[in-house]
């Protein structure tokens, strides 16, 4: 599981148009792999937790997995900051993958929580089956169905994602570890 510890301000972020859709799509830079079992033999996955993801924000964790746990437990000032505690995060060996991981997210967290920068919504129709098709395209080529309509791949989101970091990190400036998170997620 990852943790970020986020503003907690009277601003309502929406995860489910931005950060639920990165969170599913960085499975191609990130996941840790799996050979899935299925009724037509086993299949390569690119995320160990695709398989046990079933909602996108709840505050259950033990009848449904939600990719994003609500749960207000901010382990800080809680007047200051709220816990944003993600469970669809594979566990990693690869510092390289795990420094992308969490430098991304953090980019992405402080685009989100500038309140006058706006980022397109990419909210998916099926968070659920999204990060399952995801996980077994290997090709990264499948396209995933927008609630707007729109179908992207994987790719595709994570490069709008990136093309507004890059945008950010000029007009408004990036700390050093988030440039270099920046520039590995580009890679």
């Amino acid at each position: 599981h990852e943790n970020y510890l986020t503003s907690r301000t009277s601003d309502y972020i929406d995860y489910e148009t931005t950060f639920i859709p990165y969170l599913i799509t960085r499975q191609i830079f990130c996941g840790a792999g799996n050979i899935l079992q299925t009724s037509r033999g086993p299949i390569y996955a690119m995320s160990q937790r695709a398989e046990h993801i079933w909602d996108g924000v709840s505050s259950a964790t033990t009848r449904s997995r939600p990719i994003i746990n609500t749960r207000d437990e901010p382990h800080a000032d809680a007047d200051v900051h709220r816990r944003l505690h993600v469970i669809v995060g594979d566990s990693n060996m690869s510092e390289y993958a795990s420094f992308v991981k969490i430098g991304s997210a953090a980019c992405l967290l402080r685009m989100m929580e500038a309140s006058d920068y706006s980022l397109r919504d990419l909210t998916l129709e099926n968070p659920a089956r999204a990060i399952r098709d995801i996980s077994h395209d290997i090709s990264c080529k499948a396209k995933i169905r927008l609630s707007s309509g729109k179908e992207l791949s994987a790719v595709e989101i994570q490069h709008e994602l990136v093309d507004r970091a890059v945008k950010f990190s000029e007009q408004r400036g990036f700390s050093n570890e988030e440039l270099r998170a920046l520039e590995m997620w580009r890679h």
